[in-house]
């Protein structure tokens, strides 16, 4: 009898998580930015801190998303990689006869968007640049809606970082899945650049997701006067419907792990367009944020809360009391008292991942570093700083998709946009409009 209950008690974990966690890419994007040299490296820093903080670094897979011109994606992706190995590259090789870095186009991926197999197959190596198109007419027509729709809710409602509204870069975890499924992926753990891991990612990597609960996140422990406060509109119908109830339920994209079949399968994709367009032709439903707060929303009643450890912020109560310790000023003692109830034992925790919490050079080796602020020693690091030159030289020639022109969509109505969009996609289905 108990042989049976360990049983049937394995067989239940197994259905909660994805049947093959060791194909889980941990995925980082970057796209043709200004700031992409900065973003470059604290992306090799934090992919660094987590093969160091793995107790078996040589299982792990990454992702990198690059939005950025196709002329420039050969020498950059080639730069990258040899940056990464020149500081991670070792402790991931071993024992793996497959290749180290790989390079695939989104376009050949690509099929329909509402299509959630996996394929039976896995990530063709350790490290795989997927490179997206950084023209919106790349996508299929419900995502290029919502990326137009992101850069019109920049535009009507002014907030801050409104370089963030034209970032593919910013915006491509919420589509990852048209990439990573017919790469073999069905789960995949999205952080940002600024992340530094202190702990094994396994935990985090195998978290129970379900076929409800399909997106885990870290709950947000802001003290009472964090700068972020998206401050949303509970009292809206939509809002409601999709189970946002309170702000405890806000969450930082940041890090985020998701099951993509059950993603696509909830057509995430569909409930951010109607977040959107509600939030674009009436009364705001939210008042600070970019694509954050809308995904909140969309994902609301799909979200699994992880510990708050898994992503420590300056803002957070943690990452205040860390601040002030790092800068020699007294720390303040927060209580159980002056913390929510669910985030009281985050004071007494380790952090397992910090986040926007440190500059590339302070977690990077000091070979990959600037000796002076015009030269890096390391010749790796050195071609990285050279393909990230290059290739923003030609970014600078592309106009990146935010057409909107200042109509908001106020003229429109529903009906109208979706004749519209039906138009679109038969044009698409017969093979044209779309390569």
């Amino acid at each position: 009898m108990r042989r049976l209950i360990l049983l049937l008690a394995a067989t239940t974990h197994a259905l909660l998580l994805d049947p093959d966690t060791s194909n889980a890419p941990i995925v980082f994007s970057l796209d043709a930015s200004p700031k992409l040299a900065d973003h470059a490296f604290s992306a090799i820093a934090s992919l660094s801190s987590v093969a160091h903080a793995s107790k078996n670094a040589s299982s792990l897979r990454f992702a990198f998303i690059l939005t950025v011109p196709p002329k420039t994606v050969e020498p950059f992706t080639r730069a990258l990689c040899g940056a990464i190995i020149a500081v991670a590259g070792k402790k991931m090789h071993v024992g793996h006869e497959t290749p180290f870095c790989a390079r695939r186009s989104l376009a050949k991926l690509l099929g329909d968007d509402k299509k959630c197999d996996v394929a039976p197959k896995k990530l063709p190596a350790r490290v795989t640049f997927i490179h997206f198109p950084q023209e919106d007419d790349g996508y299929p027509p419900r995502v290029r809606r919502v990326l137009e729709l992101f850069c019109c809710a920049q535009r009507r409602w002014k907030g801050q970082r409104p370089e963030l509204a034209t970032s593919l870069g910013n915006h491509a975890r919420f589509f990852a899945y048209l990439a990573l499924l017919p790469l073999g992926a069905r789960r995949a753990v999205f952080l940002d650049a600024d992340t530094l891991a202190h702990d094994d990612l396994t935990d985090l990597i195998e978290a129970p997701l379900t076929n409800d609960k399909f997106v885990a996140a870290a709950r947000r422990c802001a003290p009472g006067k964090a700068a972020y406060k998206p401050r949303f509109r509970f009292r809206d119908p939509l809002v409601q419907e999709l189970g946002l109830r309170n702000v405890r339920q806000h969450v930082n994209a940041g890090v985020l792990v998701m099951d993509l079949q059950a993603y696509c399968e909830a057509d995430i994709v569909e409930k951010l367009d109607r977040v959107l367009v509600r939030h674009i032709t009436g009364s705001p439903l939210w008042h600070q944020g970019n694509n954050q707060p809308p995904f909140t929303i969309a994902a609301a009643a799909h979200t699994l809360f992880v510990h708050p450890s898994w992503n420590v912020r300056p803002g957070d109560a943690r990452g205040q009391s860390q601040i002030r310790r790092k800068r020699g000023q007294k720390s303040q003692s927060l209580s159980a008292e002056t913390v929510k109830e669910q985030c009281a034992s985050m004071m007494r925790t380790a952090p397992r991942i910090l986040h926007a919490h440190f500059r590339p050079c302070d977690a990077l080796p000091p070979k990959m570093c600037m000796e002076t602020p015009r030269e890096r020693r390391d010749p790796a690091a050195m071609a990285l700083k050279q393909g990230v030159l290059n290739l923003l030289r030609v970014a600078k020639r592309i106009k990146l998709p935010c057409s909107c022109k200042g109509k908001h969509f106020d003229d429109l109505d529903e009906s109208k946009v979706d004749a519209a969009l039906e138009a679109v996609e038969a044009v698409a289905d017969a093979g044209l409009g779309l390569a």
